[in-house]
């Protein structure tokens, strides 16, 4: 797995790829690995933005009220230290 090669400028250490990292990025059988997980993160995705958009605080008649909350705890928090000063200029 380490590999020392002796070159004109010294010695070089060579260090082999980890086997669990080549079997999932490199290797075609891990594809049924991704396809599940692209699939569980794509329904999660997709369930939680259905939610947003039946929810009133985001497109109903009190829409905004969702990002003007998050936007006030975020200012007060960036009042008391607790946030960048670049994020609560935005």
């Amino acid at each position: 797995m380490v590999e020392v090669k002796k070159s004109s400028f010294g010695s070089e250490v060579i260090v082999g790829e980890n086997p669990v990292s080549r079997f999932l990025f490199a290797n075609t059988r891990s594809a049924w690995i991704w396809l599940i997980l692209r699939l569980y993160l794509g329904y999660s995705w997709l369930t939680a933005g259905w939610g947003k958009v039946g929810a009133e605080g985001w497109t109903g008649p009190n829409a905004g009220a969702a990002i003007e909350g998050y936007m006030r705890g975020a200012l007060a928090r960036a009042e008391e230290g607790d946030v960048a000063g670049w994020y609560a200029w935005f």
